[in-house]
């Protein structure tokens, strides 16, 4: 049986946050889709320059605004974390061979370790899954001492299996991203077709 109480740090959220693109990644998203367009229409820019059409530099704005609507959409976990004040609640309960016991904004609970289908985690940060849309956040920090946290890990390395992380690139976003090179080729194709002069 292992006690833990605490908060999360600005730093162990960053962690956490890492740990999970690690098992999950977002495929197909809006920033994606911007990052592309924003490449896009640099390429269309360059490309036209240098071949003595000046014109063409009027696509870089619309690659600036590509590229700040991705910036601004990002997922900063830093920013996250300030934002929502409820990753900054305490934390506290137990590491037991049966359960995570948890306390949480005055409610107990007690959770089997079955109910989880996977965990991931790094010398400072470990990260249950029940699916892919609820997540358990622990940290050393939580810990009293070194050897509870190795404690805690072990418990739940033994009964939790570990995520399976992804390497490389999956079979949808690799669809997805020539999708977004098919549609960018449309559009530079149609721009250079526009190009040529009438006879």
């Amino acid at each position: 049986m292992t006690e833990y109480r605490g908060a999360l740090t600005e730093d162990d959220f960053v962690e956490i946050v890492r740990l999970r693109r690690r098992v999950i990644r977002e495929a197909g998203t809006f920033e994606d889709a911007t990052v592309w367009f924003g490449v896009g229409f640099l390429v269309l820019a360059g490309w036209g320059y240098t071949g003595g059409n000046p014109e063409s530099l009027w696509w870089l704005p619309f690659s600036l605004l590509c590229f700040a609507v991705w910036w601004r959409r990002r997922v900063d976990p830093r920013t996250l974390w300030r934002r929502e004040a409820a990753l900054r609640d305490e934390f506290r309960g137990l590491i037991t061979e049966q359960a995570l016991e948890a306390r949480l904004g005055g409610i107990d609970t007690r959770v089997p370790w079955t109910f989880f289908s996977s965990h991931v985690a790094s010398s400072s940060a470990l990260l249950l899954f029940a699916g892919s849309k609820v997540h358990v956040m622990l940290s050393r920090s939580m810990f009293g001492t070194d050897d509870a946290w190795q404690q805690a890990r072990a418990t739940i390395a033994q009964r939790v299996p570990q995520a399976r992380e992804e390497h490389g690139t999956s079979p949808r976003r690799l669809l997805i991203s020539l999708g977004w090179v098919l549609l960018l080729l449309l559009v530079f194709l149609a721009w250079h077709f526009a190009q040529i002069p009438k006879k």
